[in-house]
């Protein structure tokens, strides 16, 4: 079908700056919010010359300049507004339609930024910068307080409500004083004690892109150190936007990353998928159930992550790894019906911005400083020690399974356990080699391809540190002068028949590390990449070696702030592999 000559207009006209930074209409929906968007009207219109009023007209938009209400009230933001017992006023008895809306744009900034564009009767005491950016002039008996909520941005690049005081609600879900929801859906309703308002995105399908652009601009330009918010996660609602079991929001856009899956389940798909009421963000892998042995697979991975979380328990080094939390079956039950095909949603947090490959070595992500860079690596690192100590072998330690799930403050987290072995007391010893099987190729460990590097021809937790040093070596060396290319990984050197050309050249490798100082970084990476697992630095080792040992210190100083405090800078702290607003403040409480 042909588009129609419409359509082709609106994505061929120019895009203006104001279009792209258009961000939320808020039009009032009630005889109350009309009543007080009529009166806001007419106060900026009698009092165009006053220029305090000037950042209270960037917000307001009107429809119609030549209907003016009579009798507009002598309303300002630093006067008052009535006094207890004062009735709402509503004017004739005719129900209003809207004549204006407020609008939020990127263009204009809030009066006070920590707090996000604020919504309220205004300030009841003089000062000189106003405190409210949305001013809604009722009285004060009507339940509007000075400042009463405000539309900010959380650490996901997302638009939330924030409540300052309760008689806020939105689509009738009350949110608590202190607390935020996140606007999934394209509009919304919602209430502002007696006022109630339409919030609609603004940005079209056609600039969903630009918009995204000018909103991460946006967010690093004026909140430093923010980070890479999620493209998909805080990209604008769309009516495209797919939900399961009405809780949880997938994005339109591609998925966020593919996998082989197995034999039985086919393709996984994994996207970035956020919840419609709480504020979380989870990484959902859709699975296919099409027969029994694929009901099976998809029942070993459930079991795989149970067991993991039952090993690792409470500690600490848990933020570091992939966690399953969540099943959801498209079917009515979680057991299988023979002949059905259905799908199962794993969710997992956290939920990776990009993984190593994408910001270290593909630097599609933009450039990450060198003490950021170890802190990450550093975090892995821990990871990987709890995971050894609880006796786990990820098996695939590569780039692609290590994620960044915030750039500022640095978080890392190894994910996708689907090859893992737990060794168990019968597995105690170490594991039979099955060359081909297992890992990815420029990622093994000489004795997970060939029995004869270790003396019992097993292998155990140290393929994992080696894997781990050949990610080091990717991501800290330089990329035009790579210590050891992958080229010269693939065919894998140590399995049969040897590639000596290869293995000598890997030697050489590990004489260039050993070159360096013993305390250094580069020589830690050698002796992780120890040929063999009898001699090689073992996690416990590394976590005091003097190139990390400090970095490893600030993430346990970090982690006890973190859990002395029951408050995130003004939102109530999720814990974290969720989002709260890290970046904005609950202003100080004034008279009401």
């Amino acid at each position: 079908m042909e588009s129609s000559g419409e359509d082709t207009d609106i994505e061929s006209q120019p895009v203006s700056s104001e279009d792209t930074h258009r961000l939320l209409y808020i039009i009032p929906d009630n005889e109350v919010a009309c009543s007080a968007i009529l009166e806001l009207r007419d106060k900026l219109s009698v009092q165009s010359a006053d220029d305090s009023l000037d950042h209270h007209r960037s917000f307001l938009r009107v429809t119609s300049d030549s209907y003016t209400r009579g009798g507009a009230r002598d309303y300002t933001p630093t006067s008052g507004s009535g006094s207890d017992g004062e009735a709402v006023m509503l004017g004739p008895e005719e129900t209003y339609e809207a004549d204006g809306h407020f609008e939020l744009s990127l263009l204009y900034q809030p009066a006070r930024r920590a707090a996000g564009w604020t919504i309220g009767r205004g300030r009841t005491e003089s000062s000189s910068a106003p405190l409210v950016d949305l001013l809604v002039p009722v009285p004060r008996s009507s339940g509007m307080h000075s400042y009463h909520c405000a539309f900010q941005f959380n650490d996901a690049g997302q638009l939330q409500v924030m409540a300052f005081h309760s008689r806020v609600s939105l689509d009738h879900f009350p949110i608590d004083a202190g607390t935020a929801r996140v606007l999934h859906r394209p509009d919304h309703r919602l209430q502002v004690g007696p006022c109630l308002y339409r919030l609609a995105f603004a940005p079209q399908d056609h600039l969903r892109d630009a918009h995204q652009k000018a909103k991460k601009n946006y967010l690093q330009e004026h909140y430093p150190g923010y980070g890479v918010p999620h493209e998909l996660i805080s990209a604008t609602p769309s009516r495209d936007d797919q939900y399961i079991n009405d809780d949880w929001k997938i994005s339109t856009g591609n998925a966020i990353g593919t996998g082989a899956g197995d034999r039985d389940t086919g393709m996984t798909f994994v996207q970035a998928a956020s919840h419609t009421r709480e504020n979380k963000v989870r990484a959902l892998k859709e699975r296919r159930r099409i027969d029994e042995r694929g009901s099976k697979a998809i029942q070993f991975t459930e079991r795989t992550y149970a067991r993991l979380r039952r090993l690792l328990g409470d500690d600490g080094n848990r933020e570091f790894i992939e966690h399953l939390d969540e099943i959801l079956y498209s079917g009515s039950d979680r057991i299988w019906t023979p002949g059905v095909k259905d799908k199962v949603y794993h969710l997992f947090s956290p939920l990776g911005n990009g993984n190593f490959r994408q910001f270290f070595i593909r630097r599609t992500m933009g450039e990450v400083s060198k003490l950021d860079k170890t802190a990450l690596f550093v975090q892995i690192l821990m990871g990987m020690d709890s995971l050894q100590r609880a006796r786990i072998i990820h098996r695939d330690i590569k780039p692609e399974n290590l994620v960044v799930v915030l750039s500022n403050p640095p978080r890392a987290a190894i994910i996708d356990f689907g090859q893992a072995i737990f060794q168990d007391d019968e597995k105690r010893g170490g594991i039979v080699p099955t060359p081909g099987r297992g890992g990815t190729i420029g990622y093994l460990a000489p004795e997970q391809e060939n029995p004869t590097y270790s003396s019992d021809g097993l292998f155990g937790c140290p393929i994992d540190v080696f894997a781990l040093g050949l990610v080091g070596i990717d991501i800290f060396s330089d990329p035009n002068r790579p210590i050891w290319p992958m080229k010269a990984r693939n065919p894998n050197p140590f399995r049969e028949p040897l590639n000596r050309s290869h293995i000598a050249e890997f030697d050489g490798v590990l004489r260039y590390l050993a070159a360096y100082a013993p305390g250094s970084f580069f020589h830690l990476l050698g002796r992780m990449l120890d040929k063999s697992p009898a001699t090689r630095i073992k996690t416990g080792e590394i976590l005091v070696h003097p190139a990390v040992r400090e970095h490893v210190q600030a993430q346990y100083v970090r982690r006890e702030a973190e859990e002395n405090s029951s408050f995130r800078l003004g939102s109530k702290r999720l814990g974290s592999s969720e989002f709260a607003s890290s970046r904005f403040t609950t202003p100080t409480p004034g008279p009401s």
